[in-house]
């Protein structure tokens, strides 16, 4: 899960150099688009709490909805 603070709009692997979100984004890191660093820890202890089979899933499943 990675969120980060930015003016406005979306956090997105495409805002950050090859060599930070490209490459997590790779490695498979889910991105929490407009949340806050705060709110994708929240969602993050959500979805493990929630799903500690599969909180990635989780994960993927509110984001998808989100967009």
């Amino acid at each position: 899960m990675s969120a980060g603070s930015i003016a406005s709009g979306h956090a997105e692997p495409a805002r950050f150099d090859a060599h930070g979100g490209g490459g997590l984004a790779r490695a498979g890191a889910l991105f929490g688009g407009d949340l806050s660093p705060w709110q994708g820890r929240l969602l993050l202890a959500a979805a493990i709490a929630g799903r500690p089979d599969d909180p990635a899933g989780a994960l993927r499943q509110v984001l998808d909805l989100r967009r």
